[in-house]
């Protein structure tokens, strides 16, 4: 396979993941309590979406240097794409119950697959 095209389509499914996680922020009603909550989402998204631009980074440095995918290297990046694509739900849960430390744990459990690979 073309490395633009094993490109295009990892481009094309970071660029949806973030646009899930940006979905999940809500604007409550503008008390201290629902702006307290708000500038927690905004934060919770910033740390996601910078998680997935450093991998997006880091993919597009790698590959300046390949010419071809091959069938290791597509399974590959699927399998990095499917654990990317865990991050909204990580963020979701992160994002509902933000104080209770246990919503923590599925987002360390996506970050924990991704030094894995």
């Amino acid at each position: 396979m073309r490395k633009e095209r094993f490109e295009a389509i990892t481009d094309a499914i970071l660029a949806i993941i973030a646009t899930l996680i940006v979905l999940e922020i809500k604007l409550g009603d503008l008390s201290n309590e629902g702006i307290h909550r708000f500038v927690v989402q905004i934060l919770i998204y910033v740390v996601s979406f910078t998680y997935i631009a450093i991998l997006w980074l880091n993919h597009h440095n790698m590959f300046r240097y390949v010419e071809k995918a091959n069938a290791k290297i597509i399974w590959i990046n699927f399998w990095l794409l499917f654990s990317t694509s865990l991050i909204p739900l990580a963020t979701a849960t992160v994002n509902e119950s933000f104080f209770n430390h246990r919503s923590h744990d599925n987002g360390g459990f996506t970050a924990f697959q991704k030094t894995h690979i």
